[in-house]
């Protein structure tokens, strides 16, 4: 038997090579099986949308999150989330009663497919594995729905919308390079409390939100980041601001430098952490003309320091106090070497007291 092979001309999409033996059929079970062409680009992306529209119809009509088990079904076999479920005894898509029925099919499905973050088109780039919980991520994810940063507007956004609400709900202002000059009005009197608008400034492919807030007599001052995408390495790299206040008349001049917050990071904490500017206000009113503060703030983005706790040994430490200078005796008191009239009792409350006379003068060191 002699086998040969035979190669037509094919479609430039689908390249086929098959293999063909010479006049005898007996041998057919040997031959080759014909090679199927490898999945194009079109067919993939065809089976992404398609599984998308399966996560799609998995959907909870109340929250709009992907139902996970259990997932009941009501009497015309519209399936809802177990969470929604908890408190509603109607079909919110027919209005017929639940029946404690679950949708196997479903459940099995969720169980079997990954599937990406909800907030996918928000920047987020998590994956769900098989039969994991998607609802613990969900409820932390960065990229999940924020409030607006404006005190006065208790409107919840997208992620992704934040910067296009507060440029035209409330007409912020912002700059597009770094350094920025950032001029606030203070035209009328501080009572007790002001914050003002947040300033935006886009850089390094983020967003940054500079915020100031005063609370008599107090100036609070940081910037929050918004990500736009997830860094490789959260922890590689981080963005510090310079502030720098200055008054070439009276030569004065107040430099601050400290951490960015991320958004997620609410004011209350920053303020009572005190990683932000806090400028007492007899301070600035050095730094006010015609009823205006100008700041000239910087962000730069290093690599985070990698610090390493070294054990302090016998070997590496800087002092060490020799073996005879406390005579630790069975029976109490301690008595100390270098004052045997010394008696440091352990339940004695009035030591300096019974010891005035046995102390010898403190020295300052040199």
């Amino acid at each position: 038997m002699r086998c040969f092979k035979i190669r037509g001309r094919q479609s430039k999409p689908n390249k086929v090579s098959s293999t063909v033996l010479s006049n005898n059929n007996n041998n057919d079970r040997n031959c080759e099986h014909q090679r199927l062409p490898p999945p194009t680009k079109i067919a993939s992306k065809a089976s992404v949308k398609h599984l998308a529209r399966l996560f799609k119809e998995l959907e909870c009509p109340v929250c709009y999150n992907t139902c996970v088990p259990p997932i009941e079904t009501c009497k015309n076999g519209h399936i809802i989330c177990a969470s929604c479920r908890a408190h509603m005894t109607d079909c919110p898509t027919c209005r017929e009663k639940f029946t404690g029925t679950r949708n196997f099919f479903a459940e099995n499905f969720i169980s079997q497919y990954g599937q990406h973050c909800r907030f996918k088109e928000d920047g987020c780039d998590y994956l769900r594995w098989k039969g994991e919980n998607m609802s613990p991520h969900e409820a932390t994810c960065q990229f999940r729905n924020i409030k607006c940063i404006v005190p006065s507007c208790t409107k919840s956004l997208q992620y992704r919308t934040l910067l296009e609400h507060l440029t035209h709900d409330h007409c912020i202002a912002g700059s597009n390079s770094l350094p920025a000059c950032i001029t606030y009005d203070i035209l009328d009197p501080i009572v007790s409390t002001r914050k003002w608008l947040p300033y935006y400034i886009q850089f390094f492919e983020n967003i940054f939100y500079v915020m100031m807030e005063v609370h008599r007599p107090c100036f609070y001052i940081w910037v929050w980041v918004q990500e736009t995408k997830k860094e490789s390495a959260n922890n590689d790299f981080m963005f510090i601001v310079s502030i720098r206040f200055q008054n070439s008349e009276k030569t004065v001049a107040h430099t601050w430098e400290g951490p960015v917050h991320s958004i997620r990071t609410t004011a209350d904490e920053i303020k009572k952490g005190g990683l932000c500017l806090i400028i007492q206000e007899s301070v600035m009113q050095h730094f006010e003309r015609d009823s205006h503060i100008s700041m000239i703030l910087n962000i730069e983005k290093r690599r985070r320091p990698i610090v390493e706790s070294l054990p302090i040994t016998k070997e590496n430490s800087v002092c060490e106090l020799p073996n005879d200078v406390l005579n630790i005796t069975p029976e109490n008191p301690f008595i100390c070497q270098n004052y045997p009239n010394l008696n440091v009792s352990r339940s004695s409350d009035n030591f300096f007291d019974n010891n005035a006379n046995n102390i010898g003068p403190f020295h300052s060191p040199r």
